[in-house]
């Protein structure tokens, strides 16, 4: 019989997951939904006789990590609907473990409240400030204000668009609005396409 009390002495990093929502690496998410893979580091390849566990519960229970050399993998089983920490520790054969470390995930589901005003555009052919062009070409940029100041890892962009003009759909808006598109004039040299100013990053201040 061997009796053995000596913890393992590696130290353990998390350095990341999937399901990362928003910015990734800054442990901030809206999906708590179960799957995630986390991945990290150890200070020293495990022994034979060591194994390296993950808790998503606070303790409550364990999972044990696929390990290479110095690196890791384990798939969190639970899903979240709350804050959590990560915690991941090396255990041996005896039940000795080594030291904790342990990475806080915020679950925000909570959008910001701020209303964001589209005011003007660079390439506005015509009368300015109508959002009637013909330049369609890319590179214009678009102004605007807020309602109140940006908080802290809030950001304003406009998302992709979901379409072109063309004959037969002459406008285009920011993905995940939908809107009537405008009657289309008779063909001819006057002709123009229209559109809201979807394209690139909305470049905006707070409203005085």
């Amino acid at each position: 019989m061997t009796y053995d009390r000596t913890a393992p002495t590696e130290t353990v990093r998390v350095l990341g997951m999937t399901r990362d929502s928003g910015i990734a690496g800054d442990w901030i998410t809206n999906d708590g939904a179960a799957g995630r893979t986390v991945t990290g580091s150890l200070s020293i390849a495990l022994a034979a006789d060591e194994a390296l566990q993950l808790s998503f519960n606070g303790g409550g229970s364990w999972v044990n990590a696929a390990v290479g050399g110095t690196g890791w993998s384990a798939v969190d089983p639970l899903a979240h609907a709350a804050s959590w920490s990560i915690q991941a520790r090396v255990v041996d054969l005896a039940g000795n473990a080594g030291p904790l470390a342990a990475q806080a995930v915020t679950y925000d589901v909570t959008p910001p409240t701020k209303t964001v005003r589209i005011a003007s555009m660079t390439k506005d052919s015509g009368t300015a400030g109508d959002f009637l062009t013909n330049d369609g070409s890319a590179g214009r940029t678009v102004s605007g204000t807020l309602s109140s100041g940006l908080a802290t890892g809030e950001s304003c962009s406009s998302p992709s668009t979901v379409g072109r003009p063309g004959p037969r759909s002459p406008r285009w808006e920011p993905a995940g609005r939908c809107r009537t598109p405008r009657p289309m004039p008779p063909a001819g040299p006057s002709r123009r396409a229209s559109w809201m100013p979807p394209e690139t990053v909305v470049r905006s201040r707070p409203s005085s």
